[in-house]
């Protein structure tokens, strides 16, 4: 289990590569888990999704717990911010591209989060 994971979701790093993954299970699960790199390779596994270093350093910077929601309003936050400065400096302002990096980082981690209850909601009917 990642601790920056909301705790109601299967997390865990890859068995095979070591990237911190989220999964569609039981979060009580020991069953090893494999990120979708891995699992295309053949090895056995929960197949989980990816998720992106930043979004786990966020995390853990400001004691939050990572879901969907929590991922969105941060990479909505950043675009905003974004947003702001190129209005101030113009397009190509390097603080800007960071800020675009960092919301790009935490809507790959929202949509992990939103594929993982799409399957486990299709299992579960």
């Amino acid at each position: 289990m990642i601790p920056e994971v909301d705790p109601s979701i299967l997390s865990g790093y890859c068995f095979r590569c070591g990237v911190p993954v989220i999964a569609s299970g039981d979060p009580g699960d020991v069953s090893p888990i494999v990120c979708e790199h891995c699992a295309e390779g053949g090895h056995p596994g929960i197949r989980g999704r990816a998720l992106p270093d930043y979004a786990l350093a966020w995390a853990r910077a400001r004691d939050e717990r990572l879901n969907a929601s929590v991922c969105y309003a941060e990479a909505e936050s950043w675009n905003l911010k974004a947003s702001e400065f190129e209005e101030v400096w113009g397009r190509r302002d390097i603080d800007a591209s960071i800020m675009r990096s960092r919301a790009r980082h935490m809507f790959a981690a929202a949509e992990a989060f939103d594929a993982v209850a799409e399957e486990q909601e299709r299992r579960s009917k």
